[in-house]
């Protein structure tokens, strides 16, 4: 994996790389490749891990970038960081996903993890906000705060 430290407690992370472009302490320069896409671990195709962390918590990367328009989304120039953002931006969607209700009814079938990657909030979070634990168990009708 490589990290690149882009200082105020700002890292991306690239990993399931087959080559590495930089050495440890390399500075590096906008656009620069620093890696290979591969296929590492139980992986069955070449592919890219991409992960951004502030303070070394992770945010989505779709919170930075629209990766359908291939842009950079204007309102992080006005964001102080990326929890601003992150609140600004995640109950209307980003830009293609449907928007992020404050709270959700559990409905049958449902599982932590199933609701935490469509509605795009950590587990922990969910944990947190509802005072659950890895081993609680949902009811079908049970409100959960999502953020």
């Amino acid at each position: 994996m490589v990290v690149v430290d882009h200082g105020n407690s700002l890292e991306t992370s690239y990993a399931h790389l087959s080559d590495f472009l930089v050495d440890v302490d390399d500075f590096v320069v906008k656009g620069q490749p620093v890696g290979l896409a591969g296929s590492t671990g139980r992986a069955t195709t070449n592919h890219l891990h991409f992960e951004i962390r502030e303070g070394n918590r992770p945010f989505d990367p779709e919170l930075l970038f629209d990766f359908e328009n291939g842009i950079i989304r204007s309102e992080v120039q006005n964001a102080y960081n990326l929890t601003e953002l992150h609140n600004t931006l995640k109950p209307s969607g980003y830009s293609v996903n449907e928007p992020v209700p404050e709270s959700y009814i559990v409905k049958n079938g449902d599982s932590l993890w199933k609701i935490s990657r469509k509605f795009r909030t950590p587990l922990k979070t969910l944990y947190l906000l509802n005072g659950l634990s890895e081993n609680s168990v949902l009811q079908t009708g049970m409100v959960l705060k999502i953020y």
